[in-house]
């Protein structure tokens, strides 16, 4: 045999070898993907600063993988955990929505409370089924903290919960006999913001109606809760002010967080 025959022969049988190793790696890739559930998940933002041992209820939104071979189940979900143990689940609720294009809406209500008095934070969620699998999914960010009730605001009156996008309208009573001035809006995790610039005053013992058309956003997110934190000095004294809960985009239509969902995760849907 001569030298060039044995070169040949040498690298057809590489050739040959790797194939086979990639035949092989294709079909544990594909028995894996075949049995493994598919979500695709909503990108998410909550930011909280709950008082001790509070609670506070976060809609995950997420959509069932028409493309996978193994459909998701709600009822064969053991347990659910976020990626930092000082944000505990207290209990969960998972719902079945409405399908469109082939993708069915998915809706875990997670009710959270944060242990400690830190900053704690969370950007994964981990489904346990009974059959010992477990998948971990982004969730977007999720950001707690406790602090300390203070009483010199109040909201009073009506107020709106939920807002199509980050703003804001609430009634605010100053409970004290001292003007209160208004100084900025944020949240735990600083993504949201408003400053007034004219640092608008609350009379002593006056409501105040309270309206922010547009919130800054420095980052996006396809669905928000979370609690505003109003800044506001007194005197010389300088404070911050815990307002309820508010939701951004959760109430949106059900095809609206369809197509959000599947932006979010690279899936464009043709419209008719």
């Amino acid at each position: 045999m001569n030298k060039m025959k044995k070169i040949f022969l040498g690298t057809l049988l590489l050739i040959i070898i790797l194939a086979v190793i990639a035949f092989i790696m294709n079909i544990n890739t594909s028995s894996k993907n075949e049995n493994e559930t598919r979500l695709l998940f909503s990108n998410n933002y909550m930011s909280a600063a709950l008082e001790e041992e509070e609670t506070i209820p976060f809609n995950i939104f997420a959509l069932n993988d028409p493309d996978s071979q193994k459909n998701f189940d709600s009822e064969a979900v053991a347990d659910v955990s976020l990626n930092n143990e000082n944000i505990e689940i207290v209990d969960y609720t998972i719902d079945a929505g409405m399908t469109d294009e082939g993708y069915q809406l998915i809706n875990f209500i997670l009710t959270l409370t944060v242990n400690g008095d830190e900053i704690e934070k969370a950007e994964t969620l981990s489904l346990f089924f009974e059959d010992g699998e477990t998948l971990t999914y982004d969730i977007g960010e999720v950001v707690l903290t406790t602090y300390s009730v203070t009483e010199d605001l109040e909201q009073v009156g009506e107020n709106t919960i939920a807002y199509p996008e980050p703003s804001l309208d609430v009634h605010l009573e100053n409970t004290r006999h001292q003007a209160i001035e208004l100084i900025s809006i944020s949240d735990t995790g600083e993504v949201l913001s408003y400053d007034f610039n004219q640092h608008e005053t609350i009379a002593a013992d006056e409501t105040y109606h309270l309206v922010i058309d547009s919130l800054h956003t420095e980052k996006m997110y396809d669905f928000y809760t979370l609690t505003p934190l109003l800044t506001y000095e007194m005197g010389e004294e300088r404070k911050s002010y815990v307002m309820d809960p508010v939701l951004y985009g959760s109430l949106d239509q059900d095809e609206v967080k369809v197509r959000k969902i599947l932006s979010h995760n690279g899936i464009t849907i043709q419209e008719d």
